[in-house]
């Protein structure tokens, strides 16, 4: 079988030989994938080895461990999937996961440069795999979904490239529509590359779909209301994306994660609407939750939406501080820091007469730390 090992009877232990062989064929009938994923608990990716992927569904990964454990991975917590021979035939595996390697060494490449040049190497591969596999195949699928992710990252460091991510993203969907583990962070990679092209009633659209993918998890179903509520804020219609964060705080239970983000947004919707007595009402709050909270996230976006606040009301200084606050204390969340260096760019140029200091604002915010942030989107379109 290829695998230089061979099993000969034990006269003197006949059960040990009827064990070593039977696990020898259960090896042989389950073969075994690796799946790396980002565990909430640890904040950080965990990388199983050998293990078997028993259901692929919209909602995620289950995968019985060696231990006979099941584990239910999010699929939006899935980062790479590497399937065996059984799985991607007519290729061979090494043959398979060959472009998949481009596209993990472009995703963490250090410069622009090595990114693009292993993104490339990566989209490259793919076309030359994907004529090989049987078509509507879970091989065929993943791939697919792989190169239209390689060309979605590509368009985060060369925005013209944008188009062609964003037409590969949309034959995906057509091709494989909501089949598999691949079709929720599938959908976000499409609302993203629209918000990008100011699409926004397709934004919109693709949001809705994602919280009505048949057998998706509730947490999907928040994180799509909560992703299109943002892009609503983002175009600055504030008591649409009220409406929404409303309808997603009712959803939440007490102890989920995203409950005070939730709340948080709400008031960032208040402190920037048009009614005065409600923006300084949340301001209030916001300074409640980050007098409560022990979450660096928190205080982060918490600060942000102040130094918001006070920028609004003409309040450089006090804007400025709040934002020096993320900077300096809590930069471990890249989206919030990224926004406060987006700030503190143009406060440092406008407000302290500090050309050298928002210039350093801005070379930070180019690190591929905030790669695919808006804020660096905003800073590189200056």
């Amino acid at each position: 079988m290829g695998f230089g090992l061979r099993f000969f009877p034990d006269e003197d232990h006949p059960v040990r030989t009827i064990a070593i062989t039977a696990l020898w064929a259960l090896a042989v009938a389950a073969p075994a994938a690796d799946v790396t994923y980002f565990d909430a608990k640890t904040k950080k990716e965990e990388v199983l080895t050998d293990v078997n992927i028993t259901e692929e569904t919209a909602a995620g990964l289950t995968i019985t461990l060696r231990t006979k454990e099941t584990l239910n991975v999010s699929a939006l917590d899935v980062r790479w999937v590497r399937y065996v021979d059984a799985d991607v035939k007519p290729v061979d595996s090494l043959s398979y996961n060959r472009p998949f390697g481009s596209l993990i060494r472009g995703t963490r490449a250090a410069t622009d440069q090595e990114r693009v040049t292993e993104l490339r190497a990566s989209i490259k591969a793919f076309d030359e795999l994907l004529p090989k596999l049987m078509p509507k195949s879970k091989a065929q699928r993943h791939a697919q979904y792989s190169r239209a992710q390689a060309l979605y990252r590509l368009a985060q460091v060369e925005p013209a490239t944008g188009a062609e991510a964003l037409t590969a993203m949309k034959k995906y969907r057509a091709d494989h529509a909501n089949a598999g583990w691949q079709a929720a962070p599938a959908l976000l990679m499409l609302a993203q590359l629209q918000e990008d092209t100011g699409d926004q009633a397709a934004v919109q659209k693709t949001y809705e779909d994602l919280s009505n993918v048949p057998g998706v998890s509730d947490e999907i179903k928040q994180t799509s209301l909560i992703a299109s509520a943002r892009s609503l804020l983002k175009s600055e219609k504030y008591d649409e994306a009220a409406g929404q964060f409303e309808k997603v705080r009712a959803m939440l239970k007490p102890e989920s994660p995203n409950l005070t983000k939730v709340q948080i947004y709400l008031a960032q919707c208040q402190v920037l609407g048009k009614d005065a007595t409600k923006a300084a009402a949340a301001a209030k709050q916001l300074r409640e939750l980050i007098a409560q909270s022990f979450e660096g996230a928190v205080k982060a976006q918490a600060h942000n939406t102040l130094g918001d606040y006070y920028q609004k009301n003409d309040r450089p200084e006090d804007a400025f501080w709040e934002y020096l606050r993320v900077d300096v204390l809590y930069s471990d969340d890249r989206q919030e820091h990224a926004r406060a260096l987006y700030h503190l760019a143009k406060l440092f140029r406008q407000h302290k007469q500090d050309a050298v200091r928002a210039d350093d604002c801005l070379k930070l915010l180019e690190d591929k730390k905030y790669l695919g942030t808006e804020f660096q989107k905003k800073a590189a379109m200056k």
